[in-house]
């Protein structure tokens, strides 16, 4: 068509990198296609012309095919990502904010996605072959779409180096399914290491020591170095099975509660309990928040724990008990604020009351079976570069640290402002958070009068003392 081009005007055309064009002409060369003249002008062979003038429509080097095809691509950092689908306790984690000032340009997509094509046919070809032979393309136009959320698994672990110091290993991924997994690219894990760096933690609260001595912690106490727990320290003595409480009621629990190991011991105490309950019981659980950045932030491991855990406060399989967690919130916060937080946490936690006012809150966390059980944790900042956590402290199912621990919680909520946030069985925050307690000690005020509003007004449990209290053996 053009009886002589240069080889930079093909690769322009057809948008290929420098090494496809490499082989597109060294291709057509041993083809005996065209030949290479002393100016390095491509020219058509003889072989070539006379195919050429066996076609009406003129010469064509390419028969063109048009497909639609749909690409996600990562705003942070422009890689083209697979297509995947996501359950709901994946929405209200945690996430990375787009800078708005750098959203690329359709040109800034087409560029992305040339450079990626290979990796393109990869992810949406069913088969190798049919990625293999799909060899040119041109796009012809753009659409935006919607944005899609990415999420990124991230596993957090700790350990001690060889000089005795804290290492903190962070491994993330983009997984697929229950066994398969993609790394992340270099781009994309500095943005995860900037995120963790830019996370605050409060110094608000209970201190460390004051912690030891609520929960009465003998074992944690014995790490404090320079009004700070040694977890090095800690960690070599647990190798050495040297951090046990002295009962068989009461150990160490590292990490969060929903964690397989962790919940797996929850699990076998609470069915230990369970032969003592009166038939068709159901138990309240009541947990007690961490005011940390990254506290419940976890998808299927804590929405597997809150669906598995009402499970097993029901007496018999007909009937579930019931979930509730404390956050800490500004009650003067509006409507859709509240919401806000609401969305946050309810896919992965059936229920939900705020507190502006709990002493609790704070680095600890509680989680309490009245009756049952009692974890009392902690939250350590492994690294001042880092907002990462780790919780530490101990399980007990010791009947006197738990009443103890139940009955400091109960009369912090009942001496606070709380308000309904979420709550999958539509109750309110009364119900939520003493339902399943006994009742035996209260007032002569009915249950019902205890004022519950909606998410627009307060729920305040505690008009005066004298409407709602709880006498201590009672619980």
């Amino acid at each position: 068509m053009f009886d002589e081009i240069t080889a930079s005007e093909i690769q322009n055309y057809f948008g290929l990198s420098g090494r496809e064009r490499e082989v597109l002409v060294e291709t057509l060369i041993n083809k005996r296609l065209i030949s290479v003249d002393s100016a390095g002008l491509l020219k058509p062979s003889p072989l070539l012309a006379k195919q050429a003038s066996n076609f009406n429509e003129g010469t064509s080097f390419i028969e063109y095919e048009e497909r639609n095809e749909s690409i996600i691509i990562d705003l942070l950092t422009y890689q083209l990502l697979r297509r995947r689908t996501l359950d709901q306790s994946r929405f209200g984690l945690p996430e990375i904010t787009l800078d708005e000032n750098a959203m690329p340009t359709k040109d800034d997509v087409c560029l992305h996605f040339s450079r990626q094509y290979r990796a393109h046919l990869e992810f949406t070809r069913s088969s190798l072959f049919e990625a293999q032979r799909t060899r040119l393309y041109k796009i012809t136009s753009t659409a935006p779409d919607r944005i899609a959320q990415i999420p990124v698994d991230v596993d957090i672990q700790i350990g001690v180096s060889d000089q005795g110091q804290l290492k903190v290993y962070r491994t993330a991924l983009e997984k697929i399914g229950e066994t398969r997994s993609n790394t992340l690219s270099n781009a994309l894990e500095a943005k995860v290491a900037d995120y963790f760096a830019t996370l605050k933690i409060s110094e608000s609260g209970m201190s460390f020591k004051g912690f030891c001595d609520f929960v009465e912690d003998d074992v944690l106490t014995k790490f404090i170095k320079n009004d700070e727990f040694d977890f090095a320290s800690w960690l070599l003595a647990r190798a050495e099975r040297k951090t046990g409480y002295g009962s068989r009621d009461t150990t160490a629990m590292l990490g969060p509660i929903y964690l397989p190991e962790n919940r797996t011991e929850i699990f076998d105490l609470i069915r230990a309990s369970r032969r003592d309950w009166n038939p068709q019981e159901a138990k309240l659980a009541i947990w007690v928040s961490a005011d940390v950045p990254l506290w419940a932030a976890s998808a299927e491991l804590l929405s597997e724990f809150s669906r598995k855990l009402e499970i097993e406060l029901g007496e018999s399989r007909t009937v579930r008990g019931t979930l509730t967690t404390v956050l800490p919130i500004d009650l003067d916060l509006s409507h859709a604020e509240k919401r806000n937080i609401s969305e946050r946490y309810k896919n992965r936690i059936p229920n939900g009351v705020g507190t502006a006012s709990s002493p609790f809150m704070g680095k600890t966390e509680f989680f309490v079976i009245p009756g049952v059980l009692a974890v009392c944790q902690y939250h350590i900042q492994v690294s001042k570069n880092s907002g990462i956590t780790v919780p530490i402290g101990h399980i007990t199912t010791n009947c006197e640290k738990v009443d103890r621990i139940y009955t400091g919680i109960a009369e912090s909520l009942i001496n606070s402002d709380v308000v309904e946030l979420w709550s999958r069985a539509d109750k309110g925050a009364a119900d939520l958070l003493f339902g399943a307690a006994d009742t035996s000690g209260l007032t002569d005020v009915p249950h019902s009068e205890i004022k519950n509003e909606n998410l627009s007004g307060r729920t305040n449990i505690k008009p005066t003392r004298r409407i709602l209290s709880l006498k201590r053996k009672d619980l």
